[in-house]
Protein backbone atom coordinates (compact mmCIF):
# COMPACT_ATOMS: atom_id res chain seq x y z
CA UNK A 1 0.00 0.00 0.00
CA UNK A 2 1.21 3.51 -0.79
CA UNK A 3 0.70 7.02 0.82
CA UNK A 4 -2.58 7.38 -1.00
CA UNK A 5 -4.18 4.62 1.71
CA UNK A 6 -3.55 7.29 4.25
CA UNK A 7 -7.45 8.31 4.35
CA UNK A 8 -8.86 5.02 4.00
CA UNK A 9 -6.62 3.23 6.64
CA UNK A 10 -6.82 5.93 9.13
CA UNK A 11 -10.76 5.44 8.95
CA UNK A 12 -10.68 1.83 9.37
CA UNK A 13 -8.32 1.92 12.20
CA UNK A 14 -10.53 4.62 14.45
CA UNK A 15 -13.50 2.17 13.00
CA UNK A 16 -12.10 0.21 14.51
CA UNK A 17 -10.75 1.44 17.98
CA UNK A 18 -14.32 3.29 18.26
CA UNK A 19 -16.33 0.47 18.10
CA UNK A 20 -13.42 -1.27 20.68
CA UNK A 21 -14.88 1.01 23.45
CA UNK A 22 -18.20 2.16 22.10
CA UNK A 23 -17.98 5.35 23.50
CA UNK A 24 -18.52 9.11 23.06
CA UNK A 25 -16.01 11.23 25.24
CA UNK A 26 -14.69 14.69 24.40
CA UNK A 27 -11.65 15.11 22.07
CA UNK A 28 -8.19 16.00 23.02
CA UNK A 29 -4.47 15.09 24.36
CA UNK A 30 -1.45 16.51 22.93
CA UNK A 31 1.41 14.83 21.38
CA UNK A 32 4.67 14.39 23.57
CA UNK A 33 8.04 13.03 21.78
CA UNK A 34 10.43 14.23 24.18
CA UNK A 35 12.64 11.12 23.69
CA UNK A 36 16.07 11.91 24.41
CA UNK A 37 17.35 12.38 20.58
CA UNK A 38 20.29 9.92 18.99
CA UNK A 39 23.80 11.14 19.42
CA UNK A 40 25.58 12.22 16.42
CA UNK A 41 27.60 9.81 16.68
CA UNK A 42 24.70 7.17 16.45
CA UNK A 43 24.03 8.68 12.56
CA UNK A 44 24.64 7.68 9.54
CA UNK A 45 27.53 9.24 7.48
CA UNK A 46 25.98 10.23 4.61
CA UNK A 47 28.37 9.77 1.17
CA UNK A 48 27.14 8.77 -2.85
CA UNK A 49 27.90 5.18 -1.63
CA UNK A 50 24.83 4.87 0.79
CA UNK A 51 23.03 7.87 -0.34
CA UNK A 52 19.72 5.56 -1.68
CA UNK A 53 19.70 3.88 1.21
CA UNK A 54 19.30 6.86 2.81
CA UNK A 55 16.67 8.38 0.57
CA UNK A 56 14.78 4.68 1.01
CA UNK A 57 14.67 5.00 4.41
CA UNK A 58 13.58 8.70 4.48
CA UNK A 59 10.45 7.51 2.44
CA UNK A 60 9.62 4.52 3.85
CA UNK A 61 9.67 7.10 7.17
CA UNK A 62 7.06 9.27 5.45
CA UNK A 63 4.92 6.32 4.09
CA UNK A 64 4.35 5.13 7.77
CA UNK A 65 1.70 7.57 7.29
CA UNK A 66 -0.36 4.45 5.97
CA UNK A 67 -1.98 3.40 8.86
CA UNK A 68 -4.14 0.45 7.86
CA UNK A 69 -0.78 -1.97 6.70
CA UNK A 70 2.88 -2.04 5.70
CA UNK A 71 5.44 -0.58 7.96
CA UNK A 72 3.48 1.06 10.58
CA UNK A 73 3.08 0.64 14.24
CA UNK A 74 -1.13 0.59 14.61
CA UNK A 75 -1.34 -1.57 11.94
CA UNK A 76 1.28 -4.25 13.32
CA UNK A 77 -0.89 -4.35 16.51
CA UNK A 78 -4.28 -4.34 14.90
CA UNK A 79 -4.31 -5.56 11.47
CA UNK A 80 -1.69 -8.12 11.36
CA UNK A 81 -3.87 -9.49 14.62
CA UNK A 82 -7.47 -9.26 13.28
CA UNK A 83 -6.22 -11.46 10.00
CA UNK A 84 -4.51 -14.20 12.19
CA UNK A 85 -7.15 -14.29 14.90
CA UNK A 86 -10.52 -14.71 14.62
CA UNK A 87 -11.03 -13.69 18.05
CA UNK A 88 -9.55 -10.61 18.10
CA UNK A 89 -11.73 -9.52 15.33
CA UNK A 90 -14.44 -10.00 17.89
CA UNK A 91 -13.02 -7.41 20.10
CA UNK A 92 -12.55 -4.75 17.52
CA UNK A 93 -16.42 -5.66 16.32
CA UNK A 94 -17.94 -5.18 20.24
CA UNK A 95 -20.11 -2.31 21.14
CA UNK A 96 -20.46 -1.88 24.81
CA UNK A 97 -20.87 1.49 27.05
CA UNK A 98 -19.00 2.27 29.74
CA UNK A 99 -21.67 1.89 32.44
CA UNK A 100 -21.38 -2.31 31.57
CA UNK A 101 -17.85 -2.52 32.32
CA UNK A 102 -18.46 -4.11 36.06
CA UNK A 103 -19.43 -7.04 34.14
CA UNK A 104 -16.44 -7.61 32.37
CA UNK A 105 -17.39 -8.39 28.49
CA UNK A 106 -13.54 -9.90 27.87
CA UNK A 107 -12.51 -12.39 30.98
CA UNK A 108 -12.56 -15.10 29.06
CA UNK A 109 -11.23 -13.54 25.56
CA UNK A 110 -7.64 -14.12 26.26
CA UNK A 111 -6.52 -17.81 25.83
CA UNK A 112 -4.16 -16.73 28.99
CA UNK A 113 -3.70 -13.11 30.16
CA UNK A 114 -6.19 -10.25 30.41
CA UNK A 115 -7.75 -7.42 29.53
CA UNK A 116 -9.44 -4.91 31.34
CA UNK A 117 -11.50 -1.49 30.87
CA UNK A 118 -12.06 1.54 33.08
CA UNK A 119 -12.68 4.75 32.33
CA UNK A 120 -15.64 7.29 32.25
CA UNK A 121 -17.67 9.77 29.68
CA UNK A 122 -14.63 11.56 28.51
CA UNK A 123 -11.96 8.61 27.84
CA UNK A 124 -11.64 5.11 28.12
CA UNK A 125 -8.52 2.57 28.78
CA UNK A 126 -7.84 -0.76 27.50
CA UNK A 127 -5.42 -2.88 29.20
CA UNK A 128 -3.73 -5.85 28.02
CA UNK A 129 -1.53 -8.27 30.42
CA UNK A 130 -0.04 -10.43 28.51
CA UNK A 131 -3.17 -11.16 26.81
CA UNK A 132 -2.38 -14.39 24.43
CA UNK A 133 -4.36 -15.12 21.28
CA UNK A 134 -2.69 -18.41 19.46
CA UNK A 135 0.61 -17.35 18.32
CA UNK A 136 0.31 -13.87 19.45
CA UNK A 137 0.42 -11.44 22.34
CA UNK A 138 -0.48 -7.96 23.57
CA UNK A 139 0.57 -6.25 26.43
CA UNK A 140 0.25 -2.42 27.19
CA UNK A 141 -2.51 0.42 27.62
CA UNK A 142 -4.24 1.53 25.15
CA UNK A 143 -6.20 5.11 25.35
CA UNK A 144 -9.04 6.57 23.55
CA UNK A 145 -10.86 9.91 23.84
CA UNK A 146 -13.66 11.55 21.50
CA UNK A 147 -15.68 14.39 21.46
CA UNK A 148 -19.28 14.41 21.25
CA UNK A 149 -19.69 13.61 17.37
CA UNK A 150 -17.22 10.91 17.17
CA UNK A 151 -15.09 13.64 14.51
CA UNK A 152 -12.32 14.72 16.82
CA UNK A 153 -10.43 12.43 18.96
CA UNK A 154 -7.16 10.87 20.05
CA UNK A 155 -5.68 7.12 20.26
CA UNK A 156 -2.60 6.80 22.80
CA UNK A 157 -0.80 3.46 23.16
CA UNK A 158 1.62 3.56 26.84
CA UNK A 159 4.35 0.94 26.61
CA UNK A 160 2.70 -1.44 24.49
CA UNK A 161 4.17 -4.63 22.44
CA UNK A 162 2.59 -6.98 20.05
CA UNK A 163 4.64 -10.12 19.71
CA UNK A 164 4.00 -12.75 17.22
CA UNK A 165 5.40 -16.15 17.72
CA UNK A 166 7.44 -15.28 20.05
CA UNK A 167 9.14 -12.49 18.25
CA UNK A 168 8.74 -8.65 19.40
CA UNK A 169 6.76 -7.25 16.08
CA UNK A 170 5.67 -3.80 17.24
CA UNK A 171 7.10 -1.91 20.61
CA UNK A 172 6.52 1.42 21.17
CA UNK A 173 6.82 3.59 24.90
CA UNK A 174 4.53 5.86 23.15
CA UNK A 175 2.45 6.50 20.06
CA UNK A 176 -0.28 9.03 19.66
CA UNK A 177 -2.50 9.71 17.16
CA UNK A 178 -4.72 12.58 16.89
CA UNK A 179 -7.59 12.71 14.24
CA UNK A 180 -10.26 14.99 13.26
CA UNK A 181 -13.01 13.95 10.58
CA UNK A 182 -15.81 15.87 8.43
CA UNK A 183 -19.04 16.26 9.74
CA UNK A 184 -20.34 13.55 7.47
CA UNK A 185 -17.53 11.15 9.07
CA UNK A 186 -16.14 10.32 5.07
CA UNK A 187 -13.18 12.36 5.06
CA UNK A 188 -9.96 12.82 7.76
CA UNK A 189 -9.66 16.58 7.12
CA UNK A 190 -6.34 16.26 9.57
CA UNK A 191 -3.82 14.11 11.99
CA UNK A 192 -1.31 14.16 13.76
CA UNK A 193 0.95 10.62 14.32
CA UNK A 194 3.96 10.83 16.97
CA UNK A 195 5.90 7.38 17.82
CA UNK A 196 9.13 6.21 20.00
CA UNK A 197 8.97 3.06 19.06
CA UNK A 198 10.07 0.52 16.84
CA UNK A 199 8.30 -2.02 14.37
CA UNK A 200 9.49 -4.93 12.47
CA UNK A 201 8.27 -6.52 9.44
CA UNK A 202 9.95 -9.69 8.11
CA UNK A 203 13.36 -8.91 8.22
CA UNK A 204 13.02 -5.37 7.75
CA UNK A 205 13.23 -3.23 10.98
CA UNK A 206 12.62 0.35 11.65
CA UNK A 207 13.07 2.44 14.98
CA UNK A 208 11.50 6.17 15.62
CA UNK A 209 12.61 8.68 17.95
CA UNK A 210 10.53 11.71 18.36
CA UNK A 211 9.19 11.00 15.23
CA UNK A 212 6.00 13.29 14.06
CA UNK A 213 3.90 13.33 11.68
CA UNK A 214 1.17 15.72 10.50
CA UNK A 215 -1.23 15.93 7.59
CA UNK A 216 -4.15 17.35 6.26
CA UNK A 217 -6.18 17.16 3.64
CA UNK A 218 -8.01 19.89 1.02
CA UNK A 219 -9.00 19.40 -2.50
CA UNK A 220 -8.01 16.00 -2.85
CA UNK A 221 -4.51 17.05 -1.86
CA UNK A 222 -2.74 15.86 1.00
CA UNK A 223 -0.20 18.36 2.62
CA UNK A 224 1.85 16.42 4.83
CA UNK A 225 5.12 16.88 6.91
CA UNK A 226 7.28 15.05 8.97
CA UNK A 227 9.94 15.27 11.24
CA UNK A 228 12.53 13.03 13.71
CA UNK A 229 14.71 10.24 13.88
CA UNK A 230 14.75 6.86 12.24
CA UNK A 231 16.43 4.07 11.78
CA UNK A 232 16.10 1.05 9.46
CA UNK A 233 18.37 -2.10 10.18
CA UNK A 234 19.98 -2.00 6.66
CA UNK A 235 21.49 1.20 7.32
CA UNK A 236 21.99 0.76 11.29
CA UNK A 237 22.41 3.81 12.07
CA UNK A 238 20.13 6.79 12.68
CA UNK A 239 19.10 9.75 9.95
CA UNK A 240 17.60 13.17 11.41
CA UNK A 241 14.55 14.10 8.81
CA UNK A 242 13.20 17.73 8.67
CA UNK A 243 10.40 19.42 6.68
CA UNK A 244 11.82 22.28 5.01
CA UNK A 245 8.72 22.56 2.76
CA UNK A 246 5.51 20.71 2.96
CA UNK A 247 5.24 17.60 0.89
CA UNK A 248 1.97 17.64 -1.46
CA UNK A 249 0.56 14.49 -2.92
CA UNK A 250 -2.16 14.83 -5.34
CA UNK A 251 -5.03 11.89 -4.88
CA UNK A 252 -6.71 13.03 -8.11
CA UNK A 253 -4.28 11.87 -10.58
CA UNK A 254 -5.33 8.65 -10.26
CA UNK A 255 -4.08 5.29 -8.39
CA UNK A 256 -0.86 4.65 -9.55
CA UNK A 257 0.14 8.81 -9.59
CA UNK A 258 1.09 8.73 -5.60
CA UNK A 259 4.49 10.46 -5.95
CA UNK A 260 4.59 14.04 -4.27
CA UNK A 261 4.10 16.61 -6.65
CA UNK A 262 5.77 18.95 -4.03
CA UNK A 263 7.62 19.81 -0.84
CA UNK A 264 11.25 19.39 0.34
CA UNK A 265 13.10 18.14 3.40
CA UNK A 266 16.77 17.43 4.79
CA UNK A 267 18.00 14.31 6.25
CA UNK A 268 21.14 15.06 8.64
CA UNK A 269 23.58 12.18 9.36
CA UNK A 270 27.12 12.26 11.23
CA UNK A 271 28.41 15.20 10.15
CA UNK A 272 26.49 15.45 6.69
CA UNK A 273 23.16 16.30 4.94
CA UNK A 274 21.27 15.03 2.23
CA UNK A 275 18.02 17.13 0.75
CA UNK A 276 15.39 15.74 -1.19
CA UNK A 277 13.48 17.83 -3.32
CA UNK A 278 9.91 16.33 -4.67
CA UNK A 279 8.56 18.13 -8.27
CA UNK A 280 5.55 18.64 -9.72
CA UNK A 281 5.79 16.05 -12.26
CA UNK A 282 6.48 13.01 -9.34
CA UNK A 283 10.41 13.29 -9.84
CA UNK A 284 12.68 13.75 -7.18
CA UNK A 285 15.92 15.83 -6.68
CA UNK A 286 18.54 14.07 -4.62
CA UNK A 287 21.53 16.51 -2.86
CA UNK A 288 24.26 15.17 -0.71
CA UNK A 289 25.87 18.27 1.59
CA UNK A 290 24.74 20.70 -0.98
CA UNK A 291 26.25 19.59 -3.70
CA UNK A 292 24.58 19.41 -7.48
CA UNK A 293 21.49 17.52 -7.20
CA UNK A 294 20.79 13.67 -8.61
CA UNK A 295 17.43 13.80 -10.23
CA UNK A 296 15.26 10.65 -10.32
CA UNK A 297 12.14 10.66 -12.49
CA UNK A 298 9.87 8.83 -9.78
CA UNK A 299 9.79 8.14 -6.28
CA UNK A 300 9.41 4.56 -6.98
CA UNK A 301 13.28 4.58 -7.37
CA UNK A 302 13.04 4.88 -3.62
CA UNK A 303 10.10 2.25 -3.00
Amino acid sequence: MGLRDVKMGAIALFGMAIFSFGIVGCGGGGVDVGATPPAESDRVAIDAANSDAVAATAYQALDVGDIAGGLNPLGKSFKILSDEEPKLKSILAATISLKDMAVDPYADFCDSGTISMSGTQTSATMTFNNCVLGNSSLNGSMILTINSTGTEGTLTFANFTTTMNGEIIASYESLSYIYKFNSSMTEITSMTLAINGYILDGDKRMDFINYKLDMSMSDNVYTISINGYVKENSLNAWIGITTVEAIKIDDSLGNYNYCPIAGKITIGGNGSSMTMTYNNDGSVDVSIDGGVPVHHGTCEWFR
